[in-house]
């Protein structure tokens, strides 16, 4: 245990930032020490606490993210702020994006339900959107929902790179999202050439989506 318990009946937590500013809880998610962080947040450690970011631009959630700790990752879902779901650490990683790479699409589909529609129209440095997150990892069902819920302009968002979320969808031969998004997408977005010098289109006829095909050609001519 790295935890140390004091008094009895209200247990306090001994909580001191190490010289990385990391807090006891940070330890035990970044160490993998899923019960001693179980007991950290069942016990008083304070919300600033919790959601405190050390030197690496990481909260403790982010921690568990990277270690898979489910258990611990759906208590801090219900303890973390609007500011510790938007943190980028140095890595360039937020919390959706860390879900998306880690194939954790239902805890994706509440942190969604946290989110304000601020957040998740949000686009960042590189001119992405967590939506182009979703396709780009499989992740089918986070993309249909965030699909009914972005506004059209953040559907349509292109990157610093020429990637939309159209491009991700056909790239990752996800016909049902690929359709859906045809249907809120401009004629120019549709069109938009990666950095590949490839559209859509070339995605969905490299999987033989047939109806995606079909779709974009009907809304090209």
């Amino acid at each position: 245990m790295i935890i140390s318990i004091m008094g009895n009946k209200s247990s306090k937590i001994h909580i001191e930032f190490n010289k990385e500013k990391q807090t006891i809880l940070h330890i035990a998610c970044k160490n993998n020490l899923e019960s001693d962080a179980l007991t950290i947040i069942n016990g008083n450690i304070s919300l600033k606490l919790i959601n405190s970011v050390d030197i690496y631009g990481n909260t403790a959630l982010h921690y568990a993210i990277y270690n898979k700790m489910e258990l611990v990752i759906l208590k801090l879902l219900n303890l973390i702020t609007e500011e510790t779901i938007n943190q980028v650490n140095r890595k360039g990683h937020t919390i959706f994006y860390l879900l998306c790479i880690n194939d954790m699409e239902q805890i994706l589909l509440l942190l969604i339900e946290k989110m304000s529609l601020k957040s998740i129209n949000n686009i960042d440095k590189y001119g992405n959107t967590i939506l182009m997150d979703a396709c780009a990892n499989e992740m089918k069902l986070v993309a249909l929902k965030l699909i009914d819920i972005m506004s059209i302009e953040s559907i349509n968002q292109i990157s610093k790179e020429g990637e939309t979320a159209l491009i991700n969808a056909c790239i990752k031969n996800m016909g049902i999202v690929a359709l859906k998004l045809i249907d809120k997408m401009t004629k120019e977005t549709i069109e938009q050439i990666d950095i590949l010098n490839h559209t859509a289109l070339f995605y969905a006829e490299i999987n033989k989506m047939t109806s995606v095909i079909k779709k974009i050609n009907d809304r090209l001519n």
